[in-house]
């Protein structure tokens, strides 16, 4: 785990008649051009808002890839300006790359509100100094990244004397909000401990059995897999946490499969898991 400030992010409000507060979920993303390719990144963090403090965490995954990484900031807002400094990068996890380095730049935006659309919106670029983090040797250093933009959103509301909120403010950190982040359909990262999950045949019920764990302990032995399912909660732990279903028939139809659903309030993520008598299948699920 490393601290290390490596971001600043100026604001420039046109609006400064209206206050505005900035506590909510803003999800957006960032774009990065290195040579002739042009790289995306899902943006997603939390921002709560007290007084002239700003606080949370931020989650950025590079698009149709297993590559993310996950950092705390804090800051503050003064007469319309926005300063956010990472104080902590929590994690980098970079199985896929496609580029030696990552870069956790100096930003500027604009924060802007779209009325027709009832959103507030900070869009900006990258500029000055920025730290390097090199993948392959797995350190920091100080130099000069390609230029990147970035656009994040949230929904707002109006209150009677005009100030400007959001529709959901944060009332806590990241590490409880409701929402799946789907690396690929086999990885998924969430940020709640607990959560539900059904296990059942979205096919024809055709007599499968399985073994069931969590981390290789098992949670349930010689369970029969069927149309009606079985719902139930488990607790996650820090960090990476591996459901595996192990065959112990093939049914009538081969191979044997078994729908997996994990909810999270209102989300939820659907994957076939499928193995061969005696082998296993297995999801990912990282808890941020």
């Amino acid at each position: 785990m490393r601290k290390i400030s490596l971001l600043i992010l100026s604001v420039l409000v046109p609006l400064m008649s209206l206050s505005q507060d900035l506590n909510g979920r803003w999800s957006g993303m960032i774009y990065q051009k290195i040579g002739d390719t042009l790289f995306s990144f899902n943006l997603e963090t939390n921002i709560v808002h007290k007084k002239n403090n700003l606080s949370g965490k931020a989650v950025v995954v590079q698009t149709e890839t297993k590559n993310y990484s996950v950092y705390k900031f804090i800051g503050s807002v003064r007469e319309g300006k926005i300063k956010i400094n990472p104080s902590e990068i929590v994690k980098i996890d970079f199985p896929q790359p496609n580029f030696p380095f990552l870069c956790f730049s100096n930003l500027k935006a604009e924060l802007k509100i779209d009325e027709v659309n009832n959103k507030m919106i900070i869009e900006g670029e990258n500029y000055g100094v920025d730290i390097k983090y090199d993948l392959i040797n797995e350190r920091y250093f100080e130099g000069s990244c390609p230029k990147g933009t970035f656009k994040l959103s949230k929904n707002i509301i109006k209150t009677d004397n005009q100030s400007i909120k959001a529709e959901n403010p944060a009332t806590l950190l990241i590490t409880d909000k409701k929402e799946i982040l789907v690396v690929d359909d086999k990885e998924i990262i969430l940020f709640t401990k607990t959560v539900k999950i059904e296990v059942w045949d979205s096919y024809d019920e055709d007599g499968d059995l399985i073994n069931l764990y969590l981390n290789g302990n098992i949670l349930f032995s010689d369970l029969k897999v069927s149309k009606k399912g079985k719902r139930f909660d488990i607790d996650l732990q820090s960090g990476e946490n591996i459901i595996e279903v192990e065959a112990l028939n093939e049914g009538t139809v081969s191979p044997n499969t078994s729908a997996i659903k994990i909810f999270v309030d209102e989300q939820q993520h659907e994957i076939i898991l499928s193995a061969k008598k005696g082998e296993r299948d297995s999801l990912k699920i990282i808890l941020e």
